[in-house]
């Protein structure tokens, strides 16, 4: 389990320019096009234009954004059958929980690290929650309606203990521990978001209305 050689250690570089190194949110959504995942985020189809990692961090627009006001930007990646949601800021995939919006009839990986450090994993399908957990906490955060699905396949990464604290004090530190689980999600689905494809133009727009939280509810 290390950084070397992964292809997200870039997600983790130590630089500011890092995607990891502050905030920011992966919302992975199988079988759905940059379209439908946009519109499920609600972004504005008017803002909509392809934009590289640079272009988007100097627009003035998203410099005004806010953690709770917006504009919330998303900007959008295919990969295989896998269509990958990007927040710099406001992670509404995973605490908005668009993520479980998105699952209707398929399903959703969300990674989102957040300002106090530990990063979260949450994983529905076809609106069930089936399991979440944070990397690296101090504490056992497995939850959901299969609260260890996710179990056997890091214990065969070599990634037991880091949803439930019982990883050796000696192992490997918080952010080795979030690129081997990346890793292990690139294993097991099949979804790759290379540095050049991150760092290239891709599909982003923004929505300026707040968000609402999303309920789980089979009718919605």
């Amino acid at each position: 389990m290390t950084a070397i050689g992964s292809d997200w250690a870039w997600a983790l570089d130590s630089s500011d320019s890092g995607f990891f190194s502050l905030v920011g949110c992966l919302t992975f959504v199988r079988g759905r096009s940059a379209r439908q995942v946009l519109e499920g985020f609600g972004v504005d189809p008017g803002t909509v234009r392809e934009m590289t990692h640079d272009e988007l961090c100097a627009d003035p627009v998203f410099d005004t954004a806010d953690f709770d006001t917006g504009p919330f930007w998303v900007r959008v990646a295919e990969s295989g059958d896998w269509t990958i949601a990007i927040e710099y800021l406001q992670l509404r995939g995973w605490l908005g929980n668009i993520g479980c919006k998105l699952s209707r009839g398929t399903e959703v990986l969300t990674v989102a690290r957040t300002i106090k450090g530990p990063a979260g994993v949450d994983y529905h399908r076809d609106r069930e929650w089936v399991t979440s957990f944070h990397i690296g906490a101090g504490y056992d955060t497995r939850a959901g309606t299969h609260r260890d699905h996710f179990g056997p396949l890091l214990t065969a990464h070599g990634l037991a203990g880091v949803d439930d604290r019982t990883l050796p004090d000696d192992g490997a530190g918080p952010r080795e521990q979030l690129v081997g689980v990346l890793d292990m999600f690139t294993a097991e689905f099949g979804f790759r978001l290379p540095y050049a494809t991150f760092d290239g133009p891709l599909p982003a727009g923004y929505r300026t209305e707040p968000y609402t939280f999303h309920s789980a509810h089979p009718d919605d």
